[in-house]
């Protein structure tokens, strides 16, 4: 499914591949396995691991860069990553309890809870309050990256939404309500929080 897409100059984020609720037994074993033997200590290799397809084409200038036109796609490299990576270090100690749940058009969804820098992994599935859900805010991956481009001459492949496309919902939960006593001061706290979020992550990608 994803040479196709890799074919039209388009970087392809993979399904989450150790998705118990929607992956075979024996691949999420192989995949946990696999990401065990380089994986730290502290690292929880059952936690949603994606995978990253990038294609290089012969007429490449430097590392990313490509010129336009017809040209022949020599090559693809690949890796494998933990999405909570792209959370840990967004918000400073003392902001804890903002819930961020990932679904993608493969039919997966996974959550994390942020308190301060930390990641905890909620879970497959969506794991957030839906007390909350009128304070929830949503976007697509498509869209952090169309933010993150903006009006830079940025000379790397776009990624594809074809394949698997992502949308990230952030929601406060009890935890963050608690340190923010007024129904105003939840409000506004949070949506401060979730727009510091979304213009972080848009960093993230931009740098990536």
């Amino acid at each position: 499914n994803s040479l196709p897409t890799l074919r039209t100059r388009k970087a392809v984020p993979s399904a989450i591949q150790n998705d118990p609720n929607s992956v075979h037994e024996y691949e999420v074993q192989t995949v946990n396995t696999i990401m065990n033997n380089y994986a730290d200590n502290t690292t929880d290799v059952t936690e949603p691991i994606s995978g990253f397809l990038y294609p290089i084409y012969e007429d490449a200038i430097e590392s990313i860069s490509i010129t336009e036109g017809d040209s022949k796609m020599v090559s693809i490299t690949g890796a494998w990553f933990l999405w909570s990576r792209w959370l840990k270090n967004i918000l400073p100690e003392g902001t804890d309890g903002m819930v961020v749940v990932f679904k993608n058009g493969c039919n997966q969804t996974y959550s994390y809870q942020l308190n301060g820098p930390d990641v905890v992994f909620l879970g497959f599935e969506d794991h957030h309050d839906h007390h909350y859900n009128a304070l929830g805010i949503k976007a697509s991956l498509m869209d952090l990256q169309a933010r993150a481009q903006g009006n830079r001459r940025y000379t790397g492949l776009p990624f594809s939404d074809d394949v698997c496309p992502t949308d990230i919902n952030i929601y406060p939960s009890n935890v963050f309500e608690e340190a923010y006593r007024g129904n105003q001061a939840l409000i506004y706290t949070s949506l401060a929080v979730a727009i510091f979020l979304f213009t972080t992550l848009v960093f993230l990608l931009y740098d990536h």
